[in-house]
């Protein structure tokens, strides 16, 4: 009779350090899983054996992704299906976390927004998680509301109460604000969702840091989007939150903002990336004009004009020419506002060609151009012949290296326009050679040198 000699398990031999690497693999070294295969993911592991459940709960980034549908557990009415939440924030320890808290649209209850708010307060190891939030982003899915002036519904138009009350401690309209109360809170993305601003501005950014070199703890990167005319801040409550992060290195504006620009100059001299997204109201020059950000390196102006009616317009070259984008132009340009700048994206931006010969002449330090529906642009890099000038004819974007285009429809446009460039500008040897390829079906990029 023959016997099965049983075959060793080598995996139980492996050190615990390959296989907490292996555990990390399978759980976030997948980037197509859903976020709720990767929550489950360490709790199979742990469940295996004695000794894949020491090393995983000894591995406190495997418990670092988290997620809770907040009306599964209101419509249970129980806090059961908190325990699994619960047990992941402990084990967590003190490593970083990504949390998602799903929600029906709709006004949150108390107890939902209760629930929300304790689950970043849940105790880890010491102290409380929200001492170490580094990002928070509320979205609100029906981004299409924001196109009308009223905001949609109008019940949910008042904020009550601190938004991240439950993560600052308890306020008063009398005591000061402690700065900063999230002294590790780096990231704020609010997209739809507005807020009280002045609450906002004074108890979860906290009182205005100094503004010295040293200042470490402040937001890096905001973004403000989709909101309707009737929930945006107030020049003074968007001044005053600028002013709050003066180590903001990343800006993003898409349909939001004042509407009446800032009411004093603001001084950002870390910003590097600026996205403007402007509709067809508020004074956008009033907000580039008191914007000083003399370092930054990528700007991203995108019309995204739509009426209060609800209907969205999008200017093409036969709809007549965007005068928010020529006014927009012809400030940079004339104020040198970016002397830095190196990148350069434009969508469905229809200034005149003259606006934007006079914007390209004004930035000699672009390096990549993209363009998106934006065929102004092209012939604004033609040298301009001066008479006056004798042999040398300036080129605007000297240092350019490299043209996106989004589609090949001024394909021709675009590839005369460097001739001419190449054959006007005899002293840039760089220009005389270029080549451009198709990487896609419409797309095409030029590269120079």
């Amino acid at each position: 009779m023959n016997h099965r000699v049983p075959q060793p398990c080598y995996i139980r031999k492996l050190p615990v350090e390959i296989l907490s690497k292996i555990f990390m693999l399978a759980v976030h070294g997948t980037p197509r899983k859903s976020f709720r295969s990767v929550m489950m993911m360490p709790h199979e592991l742990a469940s295996v054996n004695l000794h894949w459940r020491t090393v995983a709960i000894c591995n406190h980034s495997l418990w670092s992704s988290l997620m809770i549908d907040l009306h599964q557990v209101i419509r249970n009415q129980t806090d059961g299906g908190l325990t699994l939440l619960t047990t992941m924030i402990t084990r967590s320890g003190r490593s970083s976390v990504d949390i998602i808290i799903r929600a029906q649209q709709g006004r949150m209850s108390a107890t939902e927004e209760m629930i929300a708010l304790q689950i970043l307060n849940e105790r880890r190891t010491e102290g409380s998680s929200a001492l170490r939030l580094e990002s928070i982003k509320l979205v609100r899915t029906n981004d299409y509301l924001s196109r009308f002036w009223l905001f949609c519904p109008g019940i949910m138009k008042m904020v009550d109460g601190f938004m991240f009350a439950a993560l600052i401690g308890p306020t008063s309209q009398d005591a000061p604000a402690q700065s900063p109360p999230l002294p590790k809170l780096r990231d704020i993305t609010l997209y739809g969702v507005h807020l009280d601003w002045t609450n906002f501005l004074h108890y979860t950014l906290g009182p205005t840091p100094n503004r010295s070199p040293t200042v470490s703890n402040s937001i890096q990167s905001l973004e403000l989007s989709h909101h309707s005319g009737e929930v945006r801040p107030t020049s003074d409550e968007f001044t005053g939150i600028l002013e709050a992060c003066p180590r903001l290195r990343k800006l993003v504006l898409r349909k939001s903002g004042p509407l009446a620009g800032l009411s004093r100059r603001v001084s950002l001299p870390l910003l590097q990336q600026l996205y403007y997204g402007y509709s067809c109201i508020g004074n956008d020059v009033g907000l580039f004009s008191g914007l000083h950000a003399p370092n930054l390196i990528k700007l991203t102006l995108n019309s995204e004009s739509s009426n209060l009616s609800g209907i969205t317009y999008s200017p093409t070259q036969d709809d007549g020419e965007d005068d928010k984008a020529d006014d927009i132009l012809k400030y940079c340009a004339t104020h040198l506002l970016f002397p830095r700048l190196q990148e350069l994206s434009c969508y469905h931006i229809n200034a005149p060609v003259n606006t934007f010969t006079l914007f390209m002449n004004a930035i000699p330090t672009l390096l990549h151009l993209s363009l998106y529906g934006t065929p102004n642009a092209i012939p604004a890099l033609l040298p301009i012949q001066n008479p006056l000038a004798g042999n040398g004819i300036p080129v605007p974007c000297p240092a350019l290296q490299s043209i996106y285009m989004s589609s090949n429809l001024h394909k021709d446009s675009l590839i005369g326009t460097l001739k001419e460039r190449s054959k006007l500008s005899k002293g840039a040897s760089k220009f005389a050679k270029w080549q451009y390829g198709e990487m896609w079906e419409d797309d095409m990029t030029v590269f120079f040198g």
